[in-house]
This record gives C-alpha cells, sequence and structure tokens, in this order.
C-alpha cells in the first residue's frame, strides 16, 4: 500500500474502516428501498423487483416493505409510516464520484 499515491492511500484506508464496519437496520433499509426505488423507474415489475432483491441477499420481509415503500412513492402518496420507518432517516443523496487514478492520463 505504501506504493499507492497520497489520495489513494486514504481512499484505501477508508473503505477498509467502512468495510469493516457491519451497516445498520437502517442503512439496509434505505439501500433497499434505493435499489428497489430504481428498478421500479426503469420498468421492472414488482414481483420481479421483490425476486431482485431476494437475490441481492435482502431479507424477505425488509425486500416486501421496501417494495410497498417504492410503489407508494412512485405512485406520488406519501408512505404510512410505521413503528420502524417513522424513525427512519430521510435518504441521503447519492455519493459524488471520486477521481479517477490514472498516472498515463489515457482514462475517459
Amino acid at each position: 500500500m505504501d506504493r499507492l499515491p497520497p489520495l489513494l492511500q486514504q481512499e484505501h484506508a477508508e473503505w477498509v474502516t467502512a468495510s469493516a464496519a457491519t451497516p445498520s437496520v437502517e442503512d439496509r433499509r434505505t439501500r433497499a428501498r434505493r435499489l428497489a426505488l430504481s428498478l421500479l423507474e426503469l420498468g421492472e415489475p414488482a414481483d420481479a423487483v421483490e425476486l431482485q432483491l431476494h437475490r441481492w441477499k435482502i431479507h424477505p420481509g425488509m425486500a416486501h416493505e421496501a417494495l410497498r415503500w417504492a410503489e407508494a412513492r412512485r405512485q406520488g402518496s406519501d408512505p404510512a409510516p410505521t413503528a420502524a420507518t417513522a424513525a427512519a432517516a430521510p435518504i441521503p443523496p447519492p455519493r459524488r464520484p471520486r477521481p479517477v487514478f490514472d498516472p498515463a492520463g489515457d482514462a475517459a
């Protein structure tokens, strides 16, 4: 790792720290909801969305809840808050793209 440029050393250290941490239930719920909403936006049918969430190792109960939330969100209605979702944080904005390390300078 010492041969990496300082920026990549820092990013690697952040990645190692983040990958060692287990995501919270709320983080997993937010991720499941984002994925479900994205799949619906791409035109996937609801049953295929839930099945894909299962394939991505999202718990069946959480996958079902995420799909229902995404369907309600897509229809423009505010999903009814439950005890678990009432305290949930709003979905954060997507991460900004990181610079590409390209020592040759030929990246697109």
